[in-house]
């Protein structure tokens, strides 16, 4: 199945205008507009599921701290098909990556390589800064979070790495 840039338009409208709703009445708006989440079977539809997916994956849906994960949005697909979702939830247009062509881009990798790669649709790559990053991890103050934070400041803090970030 392809994208379907009008389902994308369909999926996006709700969030026209800057804004911002709640997951709960996100799902109210499009299944409104004729888009159904949940297929016969009671798993979540294929076609919203691959579209949902691209919108994440393209970061053209966030939450306020402007992640795009899924997660991050409120939605859990589990293994089974089934969704749920964390209705309080706030997502928005990320009105910076709506791109209203579709690329396909053909890599040949050969030889040295560095950077990033992302093969398929239902997969992303996330790129923050290291700021961002300890930044999040600064305001989730979870143990987890701090421990990550300690490890984080411990690399960044060690002579070769300082090294490395002088040369840029």
């Amino acid at each position: 199945m392809e994208i379907d840039r009008r389902y994308i338009d369909a999926l996006l409208a709700p969030l026209d205008g800057e804004r911002m709703l709640t997951l709960s009445e996100y799902i109210k708006e499009i299944e409104g507009n004729g888009v159904s989440v949940d297929g016969p079977d009671g798993r979540i539809d294929n076609k919203f599921d691959r579209h949902l997916r691209y919108l994440s994956s393209k970061s053209m849906i966030v939450n306020p701290e402007g992640f795009s994960d899924l997660k991050s949005l409120g939605f859990t697909i589990g293994a089974g098909g089934h969704a749920s979702i964390i209705g309080h939830l706030y997502i928005m247009k990320n009105e910076e990556n709506i791109n209203t062509s579709s690329v396909v881009n053909n890599i040949s990798i050969g030889g040295n390589f560095s950077g990033n790669l992302q093969s398929g649709e239902v997969n992303s790559l996330s790129n923050i800064s290291i700021s961002q990053l300890k930044e999040s991890l600064e305001k989730s103050d979870t143990p987890e979070s701090r421990s990550i934070l300690a490890k984080l400041n411990g690399v960044l803090s060690h002579p070769l790495t300082q090294s490395i970030i002088g040369a840029f």
